[in-house]
């Protein structure tokens, strides 16, 4: 997950750079591709995240706040675009782009608070930490490793 986190970030604030200080086409091109890859990662991973690490009960509630967000990141762009396409000098385009560097520092600053999910853990064999990290809402005994018990489960929501 920690990868998956800072190729993200890269991701998004290479391309924001790219696009606002684009000399050239191909700049433009390289910068939005980038943005598009960050943003497709980052709208895969997040829901597979918050469905992880969340409790049960919340887990829908959550992703529709992640779908809600993005909502309003459109909404809010769209007001900043319509004020930067007004600019006397022209360079509103470049304003324009480059403020998609804003959600993508949010983004980068806020996955280094967030704890890596249990699955990502059991996957790079660190079953005890993976325990810690669970919310587990009823006590539970541990009489096999944790690996085998979630290998085990078929429908874990």
């Amino acid at each position: 997950m920690v990868k998956v986190k800072q190729t993200i970030q890269r991701m998004l604030i290479v391309g924001a750079g790219f696009n606002a200080f684009a000399q050239k086409v191909w700049m433009l091109i390289v910068g939005r591709m980038l943005l598009g890859f960050g943003i497709g990662c980052a709208n895969q991973s997040v829901p597979i995240y918050v469905s992880e690490v969340a409790p049960y009960k919340y887990r829908g509630a959550l992703n529709m706040m992640f779908q809600l967000a993005i909502t309003i990141g459109i909404f809010v762009a769209n007001v900043f675009n319509y004020f930067f396409a007004k600019m006397k000098n022209g360079e509103g385009w470049r304003y324009s782009l480059g403020f998609a560097a804003v959600p993508a520092v949010m983004i980068a600053i806020g996955a280094i608070f967030l704890p890596d999910s249990p699955s990502s853990l059991i996957e790079r064999g660190k079953d005890e930490k993976a325990k810690q990290e669970l919310i587990i809402e009823e006590p539970v005994t541990w009489t096999k490793s944790s690996r085998t018990l979630l290998r085990r489960v078929n429908r874990p929501w």
